[in-house]
C-alpha cells in the first residue's frame, strides 16, 4: 500500500508540498522534518519553510491511500491539480513530469579530513556539531570569537599590570 500526503503551513493553512511514499506517511513526514532540522533536506525551499515556521507549525495530512503501483502517478496528478489551481508548491519536477535526479552528497576526501582534524587540534570526530542548524552554528562561532577577544583583552591587561 502507498500513501500520497500533503504538508501544510501553519501560518496560513496552505499546502506547500505533496509527496508520496510506499510506506507510512507519518514516518516520511518525520524524515522530512529531521532532514530539514539537520540542514540536509533534498529540497532547499521545503527546508527553508520548515526552519522559518518551526516544526510545530508544519503539519501533514494523508490525501490518498493508493495501491503500490499507482502511488507516484497519483502524486503527480495531485501536484498538477494543485499547480493548475494556483497553489504554490515547492515540489521539484521536470516539465515532462519526471523527478529530477537526487544530488549525491559530496564525500570528504581523506586529505580534507586530515586537514580539518589538524586544524581543530584533533577534536574533529565526524561532523561538526551534528544536528545543529547552520544559523545556530554561526551564532555559536560569533560567541566563541567574542569570548576569545575578551580573554585576549584580559590577558593583555594582566601582562601590562
Amino acid at each position: 500500500m502507498g500513501q500520497v500526503y500533503g504538508i501544510y503551513r501553519g501560518d496560513n493553512g496552505a499546502c506547500f508540498y505533496i509527496g508520496a511514499t510506499r510506506g507510512s506517511a507519518e514516518e516520511r513526514f518525520r524524515q522530512h522534518l529531521a532532514a530539514s532540522r539537520c540542514g540536509y533536506h533534498h529540497n532547499i525551499h521545503f527546508q527553508n519553510i520548515v526552519r522559518k515556521l518551526g516544526e510545530s507549525r508544519v503539519w501533514m495530512r494523508v490525501l490518498s491511500d493508493t495501491g503500490e503501483s499507482d502511488t507516484f502517478d497519483t502524486e503527480r496528478l495531485l501536484i498538477q491539480e494543485a499547480e493548475a489551481s494556483g497553489q504554490p508548491l515547492v515540489n521539484r519536477y521536470h516539465k515532462d513530469g519526471r523527478r529530477p535526479p537526487m544530488r549525491p552528497r559530496r564525500r570528504r576526501t581523506e586529505g580534507l579530513r586530515e586537514r580539518v582534524t589538524s586544524a581543530l587540534g584533533g577534536l574533529h570526530q565526524g561532523r561538526l556539531l551534528p544536528g545543529v542548524p547552520q544559523d545556530t552554528r554561526h551564532l555559536f562561532a560569533e560567541a566563541l570569537a567574542g569570548m576569545l577577544k575578551t580573554i585576549e583583552a584580559i590577558e593583555s591587561q594582566t601582562e601590562s599590570s
